[in-house]
C-alpha cells in the first residue's frame, strides 16, 4: 500500500515526532512497517476500508493502529488504546 502525506503526518504526531524532515522520514519508515502487519477489518460506510495493525517491535508496548485505506492508499492513521478506544 502507498502512504498519503496526511497519513505520515498523523503518524508523526501520534508517535510524538517533530514535523520536520527527519521526523517525517522516520515516521514514514515506521509506518511502512506497521502497514506490512495490517489486516483488513471491514469496508466503512464512507467507502474506505478499515485495517488494523500492531506496532513495530522497536516501539515499546507495540500499540495497535487503525488505518483508513482508499484505492490502495493509507489516507488516515488513528491510534488505539489497549481498550480499543481512539487516542485521538
Amino acid at each position: 500500500m502507498k502512504l498519503s502525506q496526511r497519513a505520515v503526518r498523523e503518524f508523526c504526531l501520534l508517535t510524538l515526532r517533530e514535523l520536520d524532515e527527519g521526523g517525517l522520514e522516520a515516521a514514514r519508515v515506521e509506518l511502512e512497517g506497521v502497514v506490512s502487519t495490517a489486516h483488513l477489518v471491514r469496508r466503512q460506510d464512507n467507502g474506505l476500508d478499515l485495517w488494523r495493525a500492531r506496532g513495530t517491535k522497536e516501539r515499546q508496548g507495540r500499540p495497535r493502529w487503525r488505518l483508513l485505506v482508499g484505492d490502495g492508499v493509507v489516507v488516515s492513521v488513528l491510534g488505539e488504546s489497549s481498550r480499543g478506544q481512539s487516542r485521538r
